[in-house]
């Protein structure tokens, strides 16, 4: 167990870690040379380097979510229920705070205007209820068109699962937590595929492969390893597969299918995206193949000619 010190250190020190990291990338493009001259020659907006330092923040919040996950898994493998790890409480409390911080960069990102963010002094003087109105509006229709799932997960999801991490499951299920982590193994190939879009490098080799890598990483470690979970614990208790989801209890029941929900709703808005380049790409292609039939088609009628 960690002392009550210990886990106020954590948490204060995930708080500061993560916001610093993100402020620290936006000083990076703002205040020095070399991220001068990237963000004048890949012509990037403001909101765009805001943006990319989201993700890149994200990408370092998952590396090292996926390592302590690692590490929990490959030392609880034998015993699922109940054996334990002190790492599983000590990302927990200090990764927790997270989640709040990239919900607010999200929607900071969201609030700044496509070119340059000027007239941001005038805010300052917007410290009326008014304006405090105006903010809460616009956090409401963020969530509501921008990004709800992810948001909703951010700030409902996270909270419970924190909770369940930290308070109500016990000393059990440390296995399990090591699998949630592990979930993030994914995250790098869906931001790294936002960075390099907003880089204009999507006819690139590097994108495509990125693409790709996503599309099998993302079920492999967030739908099929947590069915794998289940049929594992259903194995070391003696029960069968389906057997395991009836015996379960209603609240793990619920936290399963929460977890596991927006995973395939993601999934899915993948495949729809690749669907769409996809057909995207089919009439340019079509084009090009027309002007060559055009061209075989008058050498050979010049040939019969000759």
């Amino acid at each position: 167990m960690i002392s009550q010190a210990g886990v106020a250190t954590l948490f204060l020190l995930g708080s500061i870690f993560f916001p610093l990291c993100f402020l620290s990338l936006q000083a990076f493009y703002r205040k020095t040379k070399i991220g001068s001259e990237i963000k004048k020659k890949q012509q990037l907006s403001d909101k765009d380097c805001a943006d990319i330092s989201v993700k890149l923040v994200s990408t370092l919040q998952a590396i090292l979510a996926s390592v302590c996950g690692a590490i929990v898994c490959s030392k609880c493998y034998d015993d699922v229920l109940y054996c334990t790890h002190p790492v599983v409480l000590t990302y927990a409390w200090f990764g927790a705070p997270y989640f709040l911080y990239d919900a607010m960069a999200m929607f900071y990102v969201s609030t700044i205007a496509d070119k340059h963010y000027k007239n941001i002094n005038k805010l300052k003087h917007k410290r009326n209820s008014k304006g405090l109105f105006a903010m809460g509006k616009k956090f409401c229709t963020f969530v509501y068109k921008s990004s709800s799932v992810i948001v909703i997960h951010h700030l409902l999801m996270a909270p419970c699962g924190f909770l369940i991490i930290t308070y109500f499951r016990g000393v059990r299920g440390d296995f399990f937590i090591g699998v949630m982590y592990l979930m993030e193994a994914s995250t790098p190939f869906v931001s790294f595929r936002v960075i390099l879009s907003k880089l204009q490098m999507k006819s690139s080799l590097l994108y495509k492969l990125n693409g790709a890598l996503m599309l099998i990483t993302f079920p492999f470690f967030r739908i099929a390893t947590v069915f794998y979970t289940v049929s594992l614990y259903a194995d070391q208790q003696q029960l069968g597969f389906t057997e395991t989801f009836c015996t379960m209890h209603p609240g793990w029941l619920f936290v399963f299918l929460a977890s596991i929900a927006p995973q395939f709703y993601w999934y899915y808005l993948m495949l729809s995206g690749l669907a769409k380049i996809l057909r995207s790409e089919a009439p340019k292609n079509s084009e090009l193949e027309e002007p060559a039939q055009t061209v075989a088609t008058n050498k050979t009628h010049n040939n019969l000619r000759e």
